[in-house]
Parts: structure tokens; sequence; C-alpha cells
């Protein structure tokens, strides 16, 4: 495991992302090291340093981590099938850390580059009819049942987000 070449692109991109965009880098490269030391992912006699990644390793990841059991991952994590978005997320933070080794003209090339992305297919989620949501917004309640409803059906906001508002917060 690369740690001290982690560590340095954690300390350059520290002020460029969001903790826990950082956090989730960090938990990607650590399971991508881990597997690319694993001997189930080694091919022959290759390196396991992460300057000596080649495409195919990459493309074997990506359906290492679609596979479901995932040897090289914590041990919470080992038997959860990861979904397109989760994959693609793996593949973002893969791309993000070898487009840094490039910039520092550590690698010549980006072996994630050549991958394709995982495609996420998006679903919509519940939709009410005008009739439902006339019924919801004309239903009885308190005042601050009622400014939550119109609250979540103007805005589209979560109820564990309206749930939490002072009346203050939306007057």
């Amino acid at each position: 495991f690369n740690s001290s070449l982690v560590a340095e692109f954690d300390a350059n991109v520290r002020h460029e992302v969001a903790a826990a965009t950082q956090r989730k880098y960090q938990f990607h490269l650590i399971e991508f090291s881990a597997w690319l030391a694993h001997p189930k992912a080694m091919r022959g006699e290759r390196s396991t340093s992460l300057l000596d990644v080649t495409v195919a390793d990459v493309q074997r990841f990506m359906g290492y981590l679609k596979a479901g059991h995932r040897f090289a991952a914590t041990e919470r994590c080992r038997v959860h099938v990861l979904s397109a978005t989760a994959r693609k997320n793996f593949h973002a933070s893969l791309h993000t850390f070898y487009r840094y080794l490039m910039s520092v003209e550590m690698i010549a090339a980006n072996p994630v580059a050549a991958v394709d992305t995982p495609k996420v297919v998006h679903r919509p989620g519940l939709t009410l009819t005008i009739d439902e949501l006339r019924l919801l917004l004309d239903a009885p309640g308190s005042p601050r049942d009622r400014i939550q409803v119109f609250l979540m059906a103007l805005t589209g906001a979560r109820v564990s987000e309206a749930i939490g508002l002072d009346l203050d917060d939306v007057a």
C-alpha cells in the first residue's frame, strides 16, 4: 500500500473537496490498493504499486466491485454488492487520484480514463397527481403541520429536513 502517495494526494485535495468526499477517496484508494496486492487479483508477478496500474487492472477492479464478493474490502463490506452509483463513485475517486498523479508527473497516462464509467439508471421518485396534491394541501392539521406539508410540496424538501425546521426558519 502506497500510504505516502495517498497521504500526499489527500493533502492536495483537502481544500478542494468536502470532508465526506475526502474520506470516500481514502476508503476507495485503500480498497483498490488492497485489491491490487491480494493474491486473487494478481496476474503473475506484477507489481502492486499504485504507480504501475494498467487499464486492464482498473477494468478488472470495476468488475470485482460488481461481482459481490469483495475479498479486499473491510470486513463489514465484503459481501456487499455495489450499485452502479457506488461503482461510479469508485471510478470517480480513482480517476481523480490518477489525474493528480499525472499533474505531478508521477505517471504519463491515467489508466482510469479508458475505462467506461458505470451507467446509473435514474428512477423518478413518488409523484402525486393534482388531486392527491390538493387533498394533501387541504388536509387539516396544526399550523406547523400545514407549513411543513406546503414546504415539502413546493420545494421537494425531505421529511427529515422539514421536521427539523423551526417556524422562524420558514416565516
